[in-house]
């Protein structure tokens, strides 16, 4: 079962909606009963978490309230971004200081009838559940989650259902990003053939493979012109820089024709 996914907000607002601070880590579904005992962390396309499974008493410990299966929505955060995507992904070796921060529980209703099962969850010292506040003043929350440190903000529509596997708008983000003009040096084919998959380019001295940001009909295209792609400018936008160097969560906006 895949989560509900998130849309880049565009500057609309539901009539009634909730804002949440967004976790900087890796999502995680978890599926629990606490009368089987049975856990199981699950990636968004269904993988194990193996390095997560030190956590199943704490899991059961929090669902105590909640009777029959639940699936419980979050983010699991262990150091840093990087480090969190290493450690989580591991398959042999357990990530002891990950933190799953709770924020949807899967199951029919609206925000607040899903919530009411949310708050039931007894928090435990490393499972927590993400705070909201309704209505408030956008721009304001957004500044707010930055400072606190995290990734950005997520508004969601409070009348609307969890729709497993769908980007429905009625959940959007908004973070900070940067954009980078960088030469393309190569490209790659998209897996399902026929389709640019990427560029490959060069930022402050290291590769990177730019191949998120294109719609199918613009991957078709550009493939068609594949030889004419060699030396041309395209903006690349990123959350940020990261220590290594590195751009975090490279994306393509647009080939720079006046450059």
């Amino acid at each position: 079962m895949q989560p509900m996914l998130v849309d880049t907000f565009r500057g609309t607002l539901p009539a009634d909606y909730v804002v949440e601070n967004k976790i900087d880590g890796v999502r995680v579904m978890i599926h629990a009963n606490r009368k089987t005992k049975e856990v199981k962390f699950l990636s968004r396309n269904g993988n194990r978490f193996t390095s997560l499974d030190h956590l199943k008493p704490q899991i059961l410990a929090a669902v105590a309230n909640i009777a029959g299966d639940v699936i419980l929505d979050g983010e699991a955060v262990s150091g840093s971004f990087h480090e969190t995507v290493g450690q989580i992904r591991h398959k042999t070796a357990s990530a002891t200081d990950a933190v799953i921060h709770l924020f949807d529980v899967v199951r029919p209703g609206t925000y607040f009838e899903r919530r009411a099962v949310l708050e039931t969850v007894m928090v435990q010292s490393a499972i927590k559940v993400v705070p909201y506040v309704r209505n408030a003043d956008i721009e304001s929350q957004f500044a707010n989650a930055l400072a606190a440190g995290f990734e950005g903000i997520v508004i969601k529509d409070v009348a609307a259902d969890y729709e497993c596997g769908e980007r429905t708008g009625s959940w959007t983000k908004i973070k900070p990003v940067e954009t980078h003009d960088l030469i393309v040096e190569g490209f790659y084919e998209s897996t399902t053939g026929g389709l640019l998959g990427g560029f490959i380019c060069r930022f402050k001295g290291q590769i990177i493979e730019v191949g998120a940001g294109m719609t199918n009909s613009v991957r078709r295209v550009l493939w068609s012109v594949k030889d004419s792609l060699i030396g041309r400018t395209v903006e690349v936008k990123c959350q940020e820089i990261m220590v290594t160097g590195m751009m975090r969560h490279a994306s393509f906006v647009r080939i720079r024709d006046d450059k």
